[in-house]
C-alpha cells in the first residue's frame, strides 16, 4: 500500500508540474504576427527612412485637416511600426504606459491587431488583441475587441477595457463601453480630439483597413449660419405645402378651444 500511495504522489506531482508548464508556455506565447514584425525589421537607415514619412504623412494631415474642404491620408503598416520601433520609446517614452514595451500593430481587412510586450511582478510576456475599427457616425469611432490574450491565455474584456475607458475619461477624452447583440465595442468620440481654433469642424467619415494598409478621411463642417427672417414671412428654404412651426402652433390652440 505504501508504494501504491508513492506513485500516485509522484503522479499527481507530475500532472502538477505539466500543467505548470503548459500554463508558463501558454503565457510565454508570442502571436505570429508579431514575432514576424519584430523579427522583419527593416536595418536602421530604413527604419528611421519609414519612421519620417509616416511623421510626414501625419503633419500632412493636420493641415489637411486645418484648411482643405476634404481630406485624406493613408499610412502603411510598415511605417508604423518603424516609428514606434525607432521614435516612440526614444522620443514620446511618456505616451507609453508604464509596462508597455516594443508595440507593434498589424493592418488586416476591417480589422487591427495589436500587440505589446509588458511585465506584472515575475511575469513578463506578450499582451495582444484583435480588434474590428469603423467609424460608426461622424467623430465617434468604434472599437470591437475580438480577442485579448496574455500570451494564449484569454483575459476577461469588461475589466480591461473598464480600466481603460476610466483612464481615458480622466485624461478628457469622452469614451463609453457599450454593449449589443451583434458584440461589445468602445465608443470613443473625436470632437475635442479634432478641434482647433477655426469657426470650422474637422469630421472623420471613414476609417478603411486593408492588408497592411489604414487610411482615413474626412472634410470640414462649416457652422450652421440661421437667417434673420422678418416677422410674418416664411421661410424661403420651406418646400412647398409644408407648415410653420407657427401653424402647428395655431392648430394645438385651436384644437383645445
Amino acid at each position: 500500500m505504501p508504494r501504491k500511495r508513492a506513485v500516485i504522489a509522484v503522479g499527481l506531482l507530475a500532472g502538477l508540474g505539466l500543467l505548470g508548464g503548459g500554463a508558463a508556455w501558454l503565457l510565454m506565447h508570442q502571436p505570429g504576427f508579431y514575432r514576424a514584425a519584430l523579427q522583419s525589421e527593416l536595418p536602421p537607415d530604413e527604419r528611421r527612412e519609414q519612421a519620417r514619412q509616416f511623421e510626414k504623412s501625419t503633419v500632412e494631415l493636420v493641415n489637411d485637416i486645418r484648411h482643405e474642404e476634404r481630406w485624406a491620408q493613408e499610412f502603411s503598416e510598415q511605417a508604423v511600426n518603424s516609428w514606434l520601433a525607432d521614435e516612440l520609446p526614444t522620443r514620446f517614452a511618456e505616451w507609453l504606459p508604464e509596462g508597455v514595451q516594443s508595440p507593434r500593430v498589424k493592418f488586416v481587412p476591417d480589422g487591427l491587431w495589436i500587440a505589446f510586450r509588458t511585465q506584472h511582478g515575475a511575469w513578463s510576456g506578450v499582451i495582444s488583441s484583435k480588434a474590428r475599427v469603423w467609424v460608426a457616425s461622424p467623430n465617434s469611432l468604434a472599437i470591437e475587441i475580438r480577442s485579448l490574450n496574455a500570451g494564449m491565455l484569454p483575459i476577461p474584456v469588461d475589466e480591461a477595457v473598464g480600466d481603460f475607458v476610466e483612464g481615458l475619461n480622466a485624461k478628457g477624452w469622452r469614451a463609453e463601453w457599450k454593449r449589443s447583440s451583434r458584440g461589445d465595442a468602445l465608443l470613443l468620440s473625436l470632437d475635442d480630439a479634432l478641434s482647433d481654433d477655426s469657426s470650422e469642424r474637422p469630421v472623420l467619415e471613414a476609417i478603411e483597413l486593408s492588408a497592411g494598409r489604414l487610411r482615413v478621411s474626412g472634410r470640414r463642417q462649416s457652422p450652421v449660419r440661421t437667417a434673420h427672417k422678418p416677422t410674418g414671412s416664411r421661410s424661403a428654404n420651406m418646400p412647398t405645402g409644408s407648415r410653420s412651426q407657427d401653424d402647428v402652433s395655431s392648430d394645438r390652440e385651436s384644437s383645445t378651444k
